[in-house]
């Protein structure tokens, strides 16, 4: 009974005596590298960097065009937002232009890959493969694409937002068929026509 008694009273005390080390407001003593450890090795005092100090979030890497932007295509709204990349490359939404351009386009799932197959009566068709984006994340990666069996040149990561992956304008031009596209002077309306 004594011994449990004892065992009990060591354990209360390492226990507070942990906790109290928990909330100190003192910094945690420094911790000299040792002789032998090279100096990227030796552990840092210093405080982790905050997060503004953090690499950018990829996520950020492409933004709508402005906050109530809109793209329009021979007169009629599209029903999804343009955006654009940090160098100013329009991106525009690949299956829902394709569909009002008279395309018929269907997307299937397998396992970690999406393909998005871009097809209309008398003219080649498209096929996009790609892993779409983590949860929270918006890039499409590993992409590539094939017209009529043959590869054309297509970027390696490209925006996917709400289900639905960006091309830019180029990449219609030499896939699908050539487009105009215009920004209007507020960036609210992006017009893509032939």
């Amino acid at each position: 009974m004594k011994t449990m008694r004892t065992i009990l009273a060591v354990f209360a005390c390492a226990t507070l005596l942990a906790a109290a080390g928990c909330t100190s407001n003192e910094p945690a003593p420094e911790v000299s590298p040792s002789p032998s450890a090279a100096p990227s090795e030796s552990p840092s005092a210093e405080p982790s960097a905050s997060p503004s100090e953090q690499p950018a979030d990829t996520s950020a890497e492409y933004l709508p065009i402005s906050a109530n932007a809109k793209l329009i295509y021979d007169g009629k709204e599209v029903g999804a937002v343009p955006y654009k990349s940090q160098d100013g490359t329009i991106f525009l939404p690949l299956k829902p232009l394709a569909e009002a351009m008279g395309y018929k386009a269907e997307t299937q799932t397998a396992g970690t890959f999406e393909t998005l197959a871009i097809s209309r009566d008398g003219v080649e068709s498209l096929t996009l493969e790609y892993t779409p984006p983590s949860v929270g994340q918006n890039t499409a990666t590993g992409v590539t694409a094939k017209k009529a069996g043959a590869n054309i040149a297509a970027e390696d990561k490209l925006p996917y937002v709400d289900g639905t992956i960006y091309v830019p304008e180029t990449f219609i031009d030499e896939a699908l068929q050539a487009i105009d596209v215009t920004v209007d002077d507020s960036g609210a309306t992006v017009r893509a026509g032939q």
